[in-house]
């Protein structure tokens, strides 16, 4: 609590200390006819360094004005799209702390001129469309820095301490570089890769589906997206960084980031090895199967697998410790003048070593018991994976575009565990080891085709879509267990098996769509499809032989083949209305639902029908150019998966058997989404809601029953009543200019479980709100820091046990300081600080994160750097988790890495054609004879 009133105090202060009053520019734009030019940008830079301090539109009558300004020498830049951009050179002083620009004319530019250079300043935000587009050129960043050091000081994004990117409360899933996916769906990749002096443009926008893309139609499927647009001086060049550091406890750190661009070609290649924790990848690209056993498998009274999460709290840091290895290869070219190829290969290997602790308590109709687990784990996963996205342009009307991709992935996974149980009067029920292995290997290839036509009356086209698939999964493994009952029965119960299972996947499906033009303003769109999903699994398990020692007796209860059939056929048809302020599309959908089961050992088979009509609607409104309102609704169905269905008992947990339902129908959800934005660009005033609600029937839920001997059964079952939603706000205020700015998030979640315990209905409910504030200052290239801090209150509450109602609060505050200092030395700290409350007892811990480095820039042109951190320096790294869940409660405490100190040395490398090597520092250098007048 001490750090929020500190954090509001500090906030206070900034606040009190920007709000004095300045001088001003004020002025008019028109054109050479005088006609005011309305929403011309005019933007207010700093004479010294070009940094941005004011941003500022014409009004409907072409004035401007900027106020509160201190003395200084400014640039101001005036442009206008085709015109000719005006620059000036204006002096505050204490004599002259007002200036009246009078009429400045704006010239159209002209499209020839022979051997004039002009020289033109991008302003550092625009509008266009639905993109918000930065000028990189206009945010400060260190020398040498990369992407992710950007996108922290653009308002509106955030980077998260995870490394992800969140922008108008969405979390951007994929970037681009001058408009092609780069590493796929893993924006981590270039955002700690890809140097910032490269980067011309920062463009933020809603992804649509490539379907959509082309017919104009939106379908709901758009994703938060980030493209980078590079320079067309670094369009041609090899640029890059190479890295190692040694530190103790033998730890390592080593990554290589090299790039090649010859206009068109680019080619990337990045790698790296440590055991410091950090990946450089999300786990997009970590396809780890743990196969047939039955998921983790042999967590003997840990958590049990299957249920949804309703509420969960962690403190920072990546739990066990990780052994990382990676390399990644990103090629784009254009090949003639109709075929564009993108394409990427990725490697990782990562050794994770987990040690957790675990308490749970369970929600039972009449009682509750405690449940208490230690384990270890080892688990060693290689992945592959190969995409490719090929378009080729038929001709001016038609295209095809062909996305193929590969993947293979080898898994050795190994846990050992005790635990024990107690029941409500804490007499001891039941108490154990166990021990488990799975070694899966599940290669997979898939593909999509997609053909497009547009014809000649605008609006009327038609695209035809097929994609299909293969994957398996083999996976074999050991599953041991010795448990003593001490109530119920009183028995003592052995488990010593081997398996061996084969899962196979098919899957392929064909879609037609045909829009057509009813008037300007109005399209039809009828669409069509058909998907076929087959799943088979073969799962034999073998008791051990008593008088050869071998694994050779087949148990029968716990082994099966299976084959499932999932048939889909849809249809709908969609009426779109755009016009200037908005737009809207209204649909109606039809889903014909066949799935089919077939247990061959059992020799029962089981077929069910079932049909989905549901309507669709997205609305956009832009009230004005920079506020927008959107709206949508979609429905989705959900097909069970494969060991959902499979009526035969998995007994990797020996406390929690579970049996797959084949009587279970597929679930149905309805979503719904609102939001809002607001950018004010003359002055980066920034507002973002979003609200998402939705329900599901059939759901998947977990069917539980326990006995007097703690042991768990689980089966899946159908529910309905199942909902869940969100809400989510973030403002950005700046302090003085855009460069200082204080944000507050505030977020609200909630949802309805159901589920069945001892045949009883059980439902619980849950609702968390957070309240963050975060305040980002810059003075000039010296120093920057960012002070944030959040409150985190959850609520959870069962229908079967309100005596087990919980709540809980979470406190976080956090530090970054970063301070250049002479000799080009710089010295960086973070300090982070969690404090929790309502948890088990002895999870209840205030931990106190801190971490600094010192570093220098060497060579006469900085390409060289040398780094001295320290990582946990209090040495108080912990790692708790609080998981809440329909019918427990579970807070666990798993190993991470120890304090440790590391020295590194980093070369940057940048070669372009008529630049020396190593010159990447960015920034504008004033020169005076840049501009043609002045004042």
């Amino acid at each position: 609590m001490r750090i929020l009133i500190l954090f509001a105090a500090v906030l206070l202060l900034s606040i009190t200390s920007f709000a004095q009053s300045g001088g001003f520019i004020k002025g008019k734009v028109t054109d050479r006819k005088e006609q005011p030019l309305e929403r011309a940008s005019v933007s207010l830079l700093n004479a010294a360094d070009s940094s941005v301090v004011l941003n500022v539109f014409t009004d409907i009558k072409g004035a401007f004005t900027l106020h509160d300004l201190k003395e200084n020498k400014y640039l101001l830049l005036v442009t206008y799209l085709g015109y000719q951009q005006i620059q000036k050179l204006i002096m505050i002083t204490p004599e002259k702390l007002s200036v009246d620009l009078g009429t400045l004319i704006m010239k159209e530019k002209s499209v020839d001129l022979k051997g004039v250079t002009v020289t033109e300043i991008a302003p550092p935000v625009a509008l266009k469309g639905d993109t918000l587009e930065f000028n990189a050129g206009s945010f400060q960043t260190r020398p040498n820095a990369v992407v992710q050091d950007l996108l922290a000081k653009i308002p509106g994004l955030q980077i998260n301490k995870d490394g992800t990117v969140t922008a108008e409360g969405e979390t951007v899933t994929q970037i681009y570089v001058d408009g092609k996916p780069f590493f796929g769906t893993d924006p981590k990749l270039a955002l700690q890769n890809l140097p910032v002096n490269v980067i011309d443009k920062v463009q933020v926008f809603d992804k649509t589906s490539d379907q959509a893309a082309f017919t104009g139609i939106d379908d709901g499927n758009t994703t938060k997206a980030i493209n980078l647009t590079i320079k067309k001086d670094k369009k041609k060049g090899l640029f890059g960084r190479v890295s190692a550091g040694g530190g103790t406890d033998d730890r390592f750190a080593a990554n290589a980031s090299l790039f090649h661009f010859n206009n068109d070609q680019q080619i990337s290649f990045l790698g790296s090895g440590n055991n410091t924790n950090n990946l450089g990848f999300t786990f997009n690209d970590i396809r780890s199967f743990y196969g047939g056993g039955g998921g983790g498998g042999g967590r003997g009274g840990g958590r049990p697998p299957g249920g949804a999460f309703l509420g969960g709290m962690s403190v920072p840091g990546q739990n066990g410790e990780t052994t990382a290895w990676m390399a990644g290869l990103n090629y784009r070219d254009q090949w003639g003048k109709k075929l564009t190829v993108t394409g990427d290969y990725f490697f990782n290997n990562t050794s994770n070593n987990v040690m957790q602790d675990q308490d749970l308590q369970y929600v039972l109709p009449d009682t509750s018991y405690y449940n208490n687990q230690k384990s270890h784990s080892l688990n060693n996963s290689t992945n592959q994976r190969f995409d490719m996205r090929m378009t080729y342009q038929i001709d001016s009307s038609s295209s095809l575009l062909f996305t193929p991709s590969v993947s293979y992935t080898a898994n050795n996974y190994a846990m050992q565990s005790t635990y024990n149980a107690l029941d409500s009067k804490q007499l001891p029920v039941n108490q154990g080891s166990n021990h488990y292995t799975n070694n899966a290997t599940s290669p997979n290839i898939s593909g999509n085709l997609l053909y497009r036509k547009k014809f000649n009356k605008a609006g009327r086209t038609l695209s035809v879509n097929l994609n299909g698939g293969y994957n398996t999964n083999n996976a074999d493994g050991i599953n041991q267990s010795n448990t003593q009952y001490f109530q119920g029965s009183g028995k003592e119960d052995s488990v010593n098996q081997t398996f061996v299972q084969d899962n196979t996947g098919k899957n392929w499906g064909a879609n037609i769509t045909y829009t057509e033009p009813l008037s300007t303003y109005n399209l039809l769109e009828f669409h069509a499809g058909h998907s076929y999903n087959l799943s088979l699994s073969d799962k034999n398990t073998f008791n051990q032989n008593p008088f050869s020692g071998k694994f050779d007796r087949i148990d029968s209860v716990y082994s099966n083949s299976f084959r499932n059939t999932f048939n889909t056929n849809t249809a709908g048809i969609n009426f779109q209305t755009k016009k200037l302020r908005y737009n809207y599309t209204l649909g109606l959908n039809v889903r014909q639902n066949e799935l089919t089961s077939y247990s061959i050992t059992g020799d029962s088979a089981f077929k069910q029908n079932t049909v989905n009509l549901y309507p669709q609607a997205f609305f956009n409104y832009t009230f004005t150019k920079n506020r927008r309102l959107r709206f949508y609704y979609r429905g989705t169905t959900q097909q069970p998966s494969l060991s959902q269905l499979q009526p035969v008992p998995d007994n990797s947990n020996p406390l929690n058997i579970k049996v797959g339902n084949p009587d279970l129908k597929p679930s149905f959800t309805n979503s719904f989404r609102l939001n809002y934005r607001s950018f004010d660009m003359s002055n980066y005033h920034m507002f973002f809601a979003m609200l998402n609600f939705s329900t599901v029937s059939d759901d998947i839920v977990n069917a539980s029953s326990y006995n007097n001997s703690g042991q768990q059964t689980t089966q899946y079952v159908n529910a309905n009543g199942n909902y869940n939603g969100s809400a989510f706000i973030t403002a950005g205020l700046p302090i003085r200019d855009s460069k200082n700015m204080i944000n507050s998030r505030t977020s609200f979640n909630f949802g309805r479980d159901v589920s069945f315990i001892n045949a009883a209905k059980s439902i619980a409910k849950t609702w968390s709100v957070t309240q963050g504030l975060d305040f980002n200052y810059a003075y000039k290239e010296l120093f920057d820091f960012r002070l944030a801090g959040s409150v985190n209150y959850n609520n959870a509450s069962y229908s079967l046990q309100k005596n087990l109602n919980t709540n809980y609060f979470n406190y976080e505050g956090s530090l970054d300081f970063n301070i250049n200092l002479p000799a080009h030395f710089m010295i960086q700290t973070d300090f982070d600080y969690t404090a929790n409350t309502g948890r088990a007892a002895g999870y209840n811990q205030n931990i106190a994160m801190w971490n600094a480095s010192v570093q220098k820039y060497i060579f006469p042109k900085q390409q060289g750097l040398i780094k001295l951190q320290a990582f946990d320096i209090l040495n108080q790294h912990t790692s708790i988790t609080r998981n809440i869940t329909a019918n427990y409660i579970e807070d666990v405490r798993t190993n991470v890495i120890p304090q440790y100190f590391m020295l590194s040395f980093t070369y940057f490398l940048n070669k372009f054609p008529g630049q020396e090597s190593g010159k990447g520092m960015r920034g504008f250098f004033f020169r005076p004879d840049r501009f043609r007048d002045g004042i």
